[in-house]
């Protein structure tokens, strides 16, 4: 009985995540694309144990021949130690190999950069700034610290 009710809690966030999920999908594969693809793409990978095809919106930044992005949900496992994953990034297909970056110094320096560029995220990710406006150290190392990962992908083709 507990087992079954346990199991309707996990399933309730997953069908809630899939419905949120389904209009920025459909937005960033318009060509109203541009109303989200400056900051938001789409991340597609492979479950290492399902085989599974998922596609997923992440919010992201450009670094050179990199985009960075970051997550705190379980399913970045998927991409340790580097994995082949599609994009759709500014109304483009671009592939690339994308690796998780968990420890924790690596990860906020992910983090960090992201914030740089686009301060505006420090909302989803609970980072706070200082009197002066700067980002505040000890947020960003409490996000990582509760499970935020980077993701850094190196694109496929770039120099």
């Amino acid at each position: 009985m507990a087992e079954a009710a346990s199991e309707r809690r996990k399933v309730a966030p997953r069908l809630l995540m899939r419905a949120m999920n389904a209009v920025p999908q459909m937005v960033l594969r318009s060509p109203l694309h541009g109303l989200m693809s400056g900051k938001t793409l789409l991340l597609e990978f492979t479950g290492r144990r399902s085989g599974r095809r998922y596609v997923t919106p992440m919010s992201y930044v450009c670094v050179g021949d990199e985009i960075l992005m970051s997550t705190g949900a379980p399913w970045w496992r998927n991409l340790a130690g580097g994995v082949p994953v599609g994009m759709r990034v500014r109304g483009e297909i671009r592939s690339g190999v994308a690796e998780a970056v968990a420890d924790e110094e690596g990860a906020a320096e992910v983090l960090k950069t992201i914030l740089h560029q686009y301060p505006e995220y420090r909302r989803f990710v609970g980072v706070a700034v200082d009197e002066d406006g700067r980002l505040d150290e000890e947020t960003i190392l409490g996000a990582v610290r509760k499970g935020r990962v980077g993701i850094r992908v190196r694109l496929n083709g770039a120099a």
